[in-house]
């Protein structure tokens, strides 16, 4: 009986461990703060960081109607390449031609929705698998490097939060401009995963809340491959909370089959009175305990992968957008190393 109690348990925990999709190489990455150099990308290509988030603005790339520069993302994107990581571009930013406000969806109309969507199929015939820039300019500005041609597209960041995305109608309108950015995507690549905004745990609505309002949307369900959480938050057991009712919604929803991306995560190496700046010593460690617990927890919460925000601290007297911005850097503004970078080097490289 007891053998037989064993191979059932067995059984169980491979078809359940089958069922789970494989992860992409490279489970632990960064998301971008300051302007990459040279420097930047040689000490990427050595921290172990699978993947690299950064925005990829429509209004930096198409700032007048029918023309497209593309020049500033193939040296990114090919930079990272070149040092074997992936990109992971968040897609964003109406240009001047569509609306004055850059943060509005271009939604309103069909013509705006066509020019998003247009926008969308020329990224990914450009960087997706087999795009123009892997069998041209990559291969003469880092020949005898393998193109790593991007997987992900995620479709704007927090539009929970006003700043990010008007607060009239969010979730509707959130909803719209993710099924019409479906088919393009899927058209140009239909290996490709379309993902959802990253959305912030504990910022009202919660994230979880808000992705229950995006599935009242008809037709939303089935037009995303993915969802992403930023499950920024004080302590540990409320870091495992944001998660459990982030998968619970999709469970709810018919969906706990679709990976979770958590796109941003961090705190940050100050020590003050803010909640996210727990010192360099509380960062390494909040580091260590996050990632060990999305490694022991990944297939259960069918987590594809966890980016850190961010990569690099930006310069003393530099704008800051959050608490815990100026701080949240695993290397320092002048490159040097903080102890949550040597974490992360040494999680990241064996994961």
């Amino acid at each position: 009986m007891r053998r037989l109690s064993l191979l059932a348990l067995l059984v169980v925990a491979t078809s359940s461990y089958l069922a789970t999709p494989a992860l992409a190489k490279g489970f632990f990455g960064v998301v971008q703060g300051e302007p990459f150099s040279a420097r930047d990308y040689a000490k990427l290509g050595k921290s172990g960081a699978g993947t690299v988030r950064f925005g990829l603005n429509w209004n930096a790339v198409q700032p007048r109607r029918g023309t497209h520069n593309w020049a500033a993302i193939d040296a990114k994107i090919g930079h990272l390449a070149a040092h074997g990581i992936r990109s992971f571009p968040t897609l964003s930013g109406s240009p001047p031609w569509i609306s004055s406000k850059p943060k509005r969806p271009p939604i309103k109309s069909k013509r705006e929705q066509r020019a998003w969507q247009a926008f969308l199929s020329a990224a990914v015939h450009r960087y997706g698998a087999g795009g123009e820039y892997w069998r041209t300019l990559y291969r003469a500005q880092h020949p005898g490097k393998h193109a790593v041609p991007v997987r992900q597209w995620q479709i704007w960041n927090e539009p929970s939060l006003p700043k990010f995305f008007p607060r009239k109608h969010a979730e509707h309108d959130y909803a719209k401009l993710v099924k019409i950015s479906d088919r393009p995507i899927h058209r140009a690549d239909p290996h490709a995963e379309l993902v959802l905004a990253g959305l912030p745990a504990f910022k009202v609505p919660n994230a979880d809340a808000f992705l229950g309002r995006l599935y009242r949307v008809k037709g939303f369900k089935g037009s995303f491959d993915a969802a992403a959480l930023h499950p920024y938050a004080p302590s540990m057991s409320k870091f495992v909370t944001a998660i459990k009712r982030m998968r619970r919604t999709m469970k709810q929803h018919g969906d706990k089959r679709k990976g979770l991306w958590l796109t941003e995560i961090g705190w940050g190496s100050n020590k003050d009175r803010f909640s996210l700046n727990k010192g360099k010593r509380g960062q390494k460690r909040l580091l260590k305990r996050s990632f060990s617990v999305t490694l022991h927890n990944r297939h259960r919460w069918r987590l594809e992968g966890v980016q850190w925000f961010d990569w690099r601290d930006p310069a003393a007297g530099a704008p800051i957008t959050c608490s815990f911005c100026s701080s949240a850097g695993l290397l320092k503004h002048d490159y040097g190393e903080k102890p949550a970078y040597r974490a992360f080097h040494q999680l990241a490289r064996r994961h």
